[in-house]
This record gives C-alpha cells, sequence and structure tokens, in this order.
C-alpha cells in the first residue's frame, strides 16, 4: 500500500518541507536527538526532495537528518517561503510559534489540491484545515 500514491504522488517527484528540526521549541534548543523529524525524513526519503527549516538548528545539523536546510530571506514571512517552495508536503515537527503565522490557503494554492498538512503537535484544527481542501494529517 502506496498512501501517497493513493493521493497522486509518484515516488520521486514529491516536493516536501518540514518545520522544526529540533526535538521541541518551548524552551527554544538546536538539539535534534530524538526529534520526529529525523525518522519522517528517512520514510519519506524516496519520494523526492525534503527541505526543513528551523530557526534554532544549524544547517549541518539539518543536513545530518538527509534534508537541505533553507532559510527565510529578512522579513519574509513563513507563507511566503512556503510558496516560494510549492510544496506538496509541509510537516509541521515541533511547535515553534512561527508556524502559527502559516496562511493555510496560500500553502495549498502555491503546493496545488492534494497539498498535504501533517500537523505533529496540532497546532491547526483538523476541520479548519479540511475547510481550506488541505489533506489532514493530525499526530499530535
Amino acid at each position: 500500500m502506496d498512501p501517497l500514491g493513493n493521493l497522486g504522488y509518484e515516488q520521486g517527484n514529491v516536493d516536501m518541507l518540514v518545520l522544526g528540526v529540533a526535538f521541541k521549541y518551548k524552551p527554544a534548543t538546536n538539539d535534534i536527538r530524538h526529534t520526529p523529524a529525523d525518522p519522517i525524513i528517512k520514510a519519506l526519503d524516496t519520494y523526492g526532495s525534503m527541505d526543513a527549516l528551523d530557526p534554532n538548528v544549524e544547517r549541518q545539523k539539518i543536513e545530518s537528518l538527509g534534508a537541505t536546510p533553507i532559510a527565510r530571506n529578512e522579513n519574509e514571512e513563513i507563507t511566503d517561503l512556503i510558496q516560494r517552495g510549492g510544496y506538496d508536503i509541509i510537516i509541521i515537527a515541533n511547535n515553534n510559534q512561527l508556524f502559527l503565522e502559516l496562511d493555510l490557503f496560500r500553502a495549498r494554492e502555491a503546493g496545488g489540491k492534494n497539498t498535504i498538512l501533517v500537523d505533529g503537535w496540532g497546532l491547526y484544527s483538523p476541520r479548519t484545515v479540511k475547510r481550506i481542501c488541505l489533506e489532514y494529517v493530525d499526530v499530535g
């Protein structure tokens, strides 16, 4: 069974973004030991490119997990960064308050009709996300 294939995604052609690589945000840390992002990145490796954003974690640590570090431009909103990347799958892997600033409608428009939001910390209401027509996976 291929759950992403069932949504129309082909292995090797999926653009993914992990928001939050440290194992938690509160209190802010750059510690990636036992981060939930690690098994997610590894499990989705064959599907395509995996970018990651965590303002508290160094590039080398993000790279060590198998993701490509990205950064926001000065004064760039998180949604602008997501629009720039046009991600098919957005994974929230820690509780950084920055990720609450995400404009879900614009994120869906950038990624397309099958954009998936995996919310590992329950930051968003499933009902709200589904109204915007994002596929929603609540892990938190």
